[in-house]
């Protein structure tokens, strides 16, 4: 699911916010109710996505909240965070996984609230941990991070199957028919000598019994099946190298491979999803 869009109205929420300099929740509040912004959840996923879409939310709104940002973005991201869990509808709401080094973080920002005389933001955050929001965990996650390496691991792996499927129809008996060249493996030039042999014996035998009325329509007849033949054989060994041709093309393979093994492949194969 791309989340690059909720991600853009996040930060658009916290943004105007920021514009004017706000630092209390109710004018958080109102922001909120101008944009609508409760509707990001009706957009949520299947329930098997459902944690995802939440913990990215929740993510995006963390990154304001713990940036080196002026203090009213810092609280757009705390306000932020405090709205999305309380207007998610999830019957068992899905906590806010944050970090120690965010809840260090978090903990700057409450200093700094209190210093500056920001009593609301100081109340905020004593009523989500009232209220068990959090989930506190050792790991930081690094959204772009993980983004990065999960991409990185899935072309990693798609690179792994393409070279796995490449070396799969190069040594499996499937080559004998994606190879072939179907004119020397059906021995073309010998079915076309024996269609003519074959041709030349009827003609004989005609002009044997050229006393029968209509011989001349039979030895025509025998003639033209006779070159009709060695044409047909040519005409399919002709299209299906043409279809071979574009086989090769299609899927990237290599004509000229060699032969190998079953066991040489599944060697092979055993050290091409072993590599890192």
């Amino acid at each position: 699911m791309d989340m690059t869009p909720f991600k853009l109205d996040i930060d658009e929420l916290v943004a105007e916010f920021t514009e004017i300099e706000a630092t209390n929740l109710a004018q958080m509040k109102i922001i909120w109710r101008n944009r609508k912004f409760s509707f990001i959840h009706e957009a949520r996923p299947t329930d098997k996505d459902s944690a995802f879409f939440m913990q990215t939310l929740y993510d995006r709104a963390i990154s304001h909240m713990v940036s080196g940002g002026s203090l009213s973005k810092r609280l757009a991201g705390l306000y932020t965070l405090y709205c999305l869990y309380e207007t998610q509808l999830f019957e068992q709401p899905f906590k806010i996984y944050l970090s120690l080094q965010d809840l260090e973080k978090l903990n700057v920002l409450v200093i700094d609230a209190k210093q500056n005389g920001v009593g609301v933001a100081i109340a905020t955050v004593k009523m989500m941990l009232t209220k068990n929001m959090f989930l506190f965990g050792f790991v930081e996650v690094d959204e772009e991070f993980v983004f990065k390496t999960v991409n990185a691991m899935a072309k990693q792996q798609h690179a792994h199957l393409q070279v796995a499927s490449k070396k799969l129809l190069s040594n499996l008996p499937i080559q004998n028919h994606v190879h072939m060249n179907l004119g020397m493996d059906l021995r073309l030039d010998e079915l076309k000598k024996l269609a003519s042999e074959y041709s030349q014996a009827k003609e004989s035998v005609i002009q044997e019994t050229s006393a029968m009325q209509g011989v001349d329509e039979l030895l025509d007849v025998a003639k033209e099946n006779g070159a009709k033949v060695g044409d047909d054989l040519e005409r399919i060994a002709e299209i299906w190298n043409q279809q071979r041709q574009s086989f090769y093309v299609e899927n990237r393979l290599d004509e000229t491979h060699t032969n190998k093994g079953a066991d040489d492949f599944v060697q092979e194969l055993d050290e091409l999803l072993s590599e890192d």
